[in-house]
């Protein structure tokens, strides 16, 4: 298993991109649909970052950085 390729072990069908300007709560959302814990970050085609579900917790809300609430809800 340790010898396996990531490519190999990637599920296809459960990975996510989004553009940079995403809201946090849009990442959530589609992290839960896909039943996911990262999403990658692009910008023009190219990997600019990985925004994961630590990120939203310790980044966004234990900072108080949810500045627009109502948007979870949307």
């Amino acid at each position: 298993m340790y010898a396996a390729r990531i490519s190999e072990v990637m599920d296809r069908k459960r990975r996510l991109v989004a553009a940079r300007e995403t809201s946090v709560a849009r990442a959530a959302k589609l992290m839960a649909k896909k039943n996911v814990g990262a999403i990658m970050v692009v910008e023009d085609k190219r990997l600019v970052g990985i925004f994961t579900e630590r990120d939203a917790v310790f980044r966004v809300i234990a900072e108080g950085r949810d500045r627009a609430p109502r948007a979870w809800t949307r």
